[in-house]
């Protein structure tokens, strides 16, 4: 989670925080154009539906477009593999 803009100052203290991976685990890196359309328990839900990579990343893409699409939606997608 970005929670600082990069940049902005000539000198920029980065937060770092580090989490464990298990096989199969997702990580989404996305722009606010997608988490300004579509609440926490909606992005939950679709990633409970399992899809393979590609195709959850063109539902998301589309659940944010039909929520209003109001700004640029940048959406990638890891899995953890073994």
């Amino acid at each position: 989670l970005v929670t600082r803009a990069l940049g902005v100052m000539p000198q920029v203290e980065p937060e770092l925080n580090h989490w464990p991976l298990q096989q199969g685990d997702r990580i989404l890196l996305c722009s606010d154009g997608l988490t300004d359309m579509l609440s926490d328990a909606s992005l939950a839900s679709l990633f409970e539906e399992n899809l393979p990579l590609e195709r959850l990343q063109e539902a998301l893409i589309e659940a944010a477009n039909a929520a209003g699409g109001k700004d640029n939606i940048g959406v990638v997608l890891i899995e953890q593999g073994a």
